[in-house]
């Protein structure tokens, strides 16, 4: 793990939930990792969109 990063199992968060310009993965129904669109350094929104639709169950 590099500084300023963190490592989670896809089965930690509870759902996805996706707006214009976040993405918004939840551990527990008040709380969640906000990840903004527009700071992206690796990747895409696009991609990470594909990932997590095929690895969460509850994407919004």
């Amino acid at each position: 793990m590099q500084n300023g990063t963190s490592e989670m199992k896809y089965e930690s968060f509870t759902s996805v939930r996706e707006t214009a310009d976040s993405f918004y993965l939840y551990i527990s129904n008040s709380a969640a990792f906000l990840l903004t669109k527009s700071d992206f350094t690796q990747g895409t929104p696009d991609e990470l969109r594909q990932l997590l639709q095929e690895k969460i169950k509850r994407y919004k």
